[in-house]
């Protein structure tokens, strides 16, 4: 049975509430809230492992997989390449032991954005910087390209925004779904996902469910908040990445995906122009082929008021011979 369904954007999401028995104790580990404006994952850190998950199967079979917690979108985008657009992170990444540096394309947001790391003492932080050396002793994941929503520190000084200027505060102004990280009072790992809305509204939802500090990992038509067998994203086109935490004790993915550069979204097509329909003339004989394009019905035209005066008589012409003066209707 489904208890809802939200609507009102690209990604139509879908709340099942008769949860298989494994789907309900995933469910158990986490604190799932799901409310008119958003949908809020509450999970404490000390158990937990993340993942970047890639491969164009992986949002087809998230639904399904029987042993994560969560899937949600990360700070990605799209550069285009011709009629490509492949998928870069915004910022560095290191998961599973594994350092993917941010490329040149994004290396000078990586360092001026926010990131997400799990440490090795079980706990979430939070923190200003790209990768740096030494981290590798301290985290066990982390994942740069943050935007800065609110924070008791604010955000620094030489922070890079997505875009500049008006740009930018219209792109704050536009409603907009919202995917969320941050953390509550007690520690807990946060994550959230809003209805379409400002992001000044998007403070206050995220305030009203106890975040104490907030950043935005991605937003519009590619955000993805999927708990297996719980809540599902069914958008338009999928992607071939997303970040998946799991409980540290489950089995890890088995899958060896490529790198994300060689990932081409094709979602993206350019908009095709129609060409202005002309009228085809009619042929000589009257008579339209089946390959030949047909007329529209020609506009009913204006009454004309009646010609009050007798016409003049029309010059006769000469019967030819064996011609009658009133001939019959030709059957064509």
């Amino acid at each position: 049975m489904i208890s809802g369904e939200y609507a009102k954007s690209m990604v139509m999401t879908r709340i099942v509430d008769d949860m298989s028995p494994a789907a309900a104790a995933r469910a158990d580990e986490m604190k799932l809230e799901v409310t008119q404006d958003a949908k809020v994952a509450v999970i404490d850190p000390r158990g937990i492992r993340l993942e970047l998950a890639r491969g164009w199967e992986v949002e087809r079979m998230a639904f399904n997989d029987t042993t994560a917690m969560l899937f949600f979108s990360g700070p990605f985008f799209e550069e285009h390449k011709g009629n490509n657009y492949f998928a870069h992170a915004i910022g560095d990444l290191f998961i599973n032991g594994h350092l993917e540096v941010a490329s040149e394309i994004s290396r000078a947001f990586a360092d001026r954005r926010y990131y997400m790391a799990l440490t090795r003492y079980g706990t979430v932080e939070f923190g200003y910087s790209g990768w740096r050396p030494g981290y590798e002793e301290k985290y066990v994941a982390f994942v740069g390209g943050l935007g800065h929503l609110y924070s008791d520190y604010g955000p620094a000084s030489d922070y890079s925004d997505p875009y500049t200027g008006l740009k930018q505060e219209l792109h704050n102004m536009i409603p907009r779904e919202r995917l969320l990280v941050g953390k509550n009072a007690e520690g807990m790992l946060v994550v959230m996902k809003t209805l379409p809305m400002p992001m000044t509204t998007t403070s206050w939802v995220a305030k009203s469910h106890g975040l104490v500090e907030a950043y935005y990992l991605d937003q519009g038509n590619k955000a993805r908040f999927i708990v297996p067998g719980r809540v599902d994203d069914n958008p338009r086109f999928n992607l071939p990445y997303m970040l998946r935490i799991s409980d540290k004790t489950s089995p890890p993915m088995m899958w060896t995906p490529a790198p994300l550069e060689e990932y081409r979204i094709h979602h993206k097509k350019k908009r095709i122009k129609k060409k202005k329909l002309e009228a085809t003339p009619l042929p000589e004989n009257g008579v339209l082929r089946a390959d030949e394009p047909k007329l529209a019905a020609p506009a009913t035209p204006e009454p004309v008021d009646p010609v009050l005066s007798e016409p003049e008589p029309a010059d006769q012409v000469p019967l030819g011979p064996g011609q009658d003066e009133d001939p019959a209707p030709s059957d064509l």
